[in-house]
């Protein structure tokens, strides 16, 4: 993987958490991700968990602003800062 497209990744990702676009977000992974929410709960196992979560957060969330910083990369993982700002919707 090249930083240009660990970029291209986050940007996409960035793109559709701020469209609210929960296929979007999902279509980014593999059918065997693991997503990982935070640290202290399990991840979400494949792409259907993903949509799913993902289709939960499209519903809650609104103005979202999406930024990140690669911070390094190989061949087969980056990593990155990133950050995020939102407005919470009641359910």
């Amino acid at each position: 993987m090249t930083a240009h497209e660990f970029q291209s990744w986050l940007d996409a990702y960035g793109r559709a958490w701020q469209a609210r676009d929960a296929k979007a977000a999902a279509d980014l992974f593999t059918d065997n991700a693991s997503y990982y929410e935070t640290p202290f709960v399990e991840p979400l196992r494949g792409r259907a968990e993903i949509l799913a979560y993902w289709s939960h957060i499209a519903r809650t969330q609104e103005q979202i602003r999406f930024k990140n910083e690669i911070l390094a990369i190989t061949a087969q993982q980056g990593i990155a800062h990133w950050w995020t700002s939102f407005v919470r919707v009641p359910e």
